[in-house]
């Protein structure tokens, strides 16, 4: 199994590879790296390691988000009202994870 069959992949990792990817091309004034932008901006190269890196960040901040809220069920005092502030905060991490897709990371 390769990192991209590990990593969901979305249009926004795409978006922010490529133009990384295009700034580097104009830096560097090789078209050749512009085309490889355009291809992982079409969703057709998701295994470049610009992409995967983007991708890998985006889910280590939801995890690291969901995290936060899982911490934050725990801080609330007892107190009668602590049930629903709790299944609140348990509900907000796990809607937190489902951005994240399905990823083995």
């Amino acid at each position: 199994m390769t990192d991209a069959d590990k990593l969901r992949v979305t249009q926004a990792d795409r978006e922010a590879a490529a133009d990384l990817l295009d700034e580097i091309s104009a830096l560097l004034s090789h078209d050749g790296i512009g085309q490889v932008a355009d291809l992982i901006r079409d969703g057709e190269y998701d295994e470049h390691e610009a992409t995967l890196a983007f991708a890998a960040h985006r889910i280590a901040a939801l995890e690291e988000a969901a995290k936060v809220a899982e911490g934050l069920k725990r801080e609330v005092p007892y107190e009668h009202n602590q049930y629903p502030c709790t299944t609140t905060m348990g509900r907000i991490a796990t809607a937190i994870r489902a951005l994240k897709g399905d990823t083995d990371v």
